[in-house]
């Protein structure tokens, strides 16, 4: 015969297995995130999206706020007036980029001016990458052949190919 001890412990792995079960039904069920069942989208109309991407990129273009390596979608949302959520929804949906995508495509625009230029051919990779507003070697190589398909390297060895 089984106890009250045995019969409290059974009860208790059932009611622990029962849980788990339910609980591992409602996590299969439910999607990963939210982004990949359904497009993210903005409550603003077109046009005040199009005002916003204009504004911001002038605001780029402008002021080269990219350059600063501690630049934030914050500090970018105080200087343009706008609510950060606003921002980040417009560069997410309708740029497709991440704040920080958007920043490294203006910084690597600026290493690749650089580069062509002649008084920097001693300079190396990295210095005209933390002249753009790099902090990191990773992210700069990551972003720049994510963006560019081949590394800053590579790059600029065409360039002196090309100029040479």
């Amino acid at each position: 015969m089984i106890g009250d001890y045995e019969q409290d412990m059974l009860g208790s792995i059932a009611v622990v297995v029962l849980v788990h079960t339910l609980g591992y039904m409602v996590i299969a069920r439910r999607p990963l995130q939210d982004g990949f069942t359904k497009p993210r989208t903005t409550s603003l109309n077109d046009s005040e999206t199009q005002e916003i991407v204009k504004k911001i990129q002038d605001w780029l273009k402008a002021k080269k706020q990219y350059l600063d390596p501690d630049m934030s979608l914050d500090m970018m949302s105080l200087s343009l007036s706008l609510p950060r959520n606003t921002v980040s929804d417009v560069l997410n949906v309708e740029l497709g980029s991440s704040f920080y995508d958007v920043i490294n495509s203006y910084r690597i625009e600026d290493f690749k001016q650089l580069s062509a230029l002649p008084e920097n051919t001693k300079k190396s990779v990295l210095e005209l990458a933390f002249t753009c507003g790099f902090n990191s070697k990773a992210a700069f190589y990551r972003s720049f052949k994510a963006i560019e398909g081949v590394t800053p390297t590579q790059y600029r060895q065409s360039i002196d190919k090309n100029h040479g």
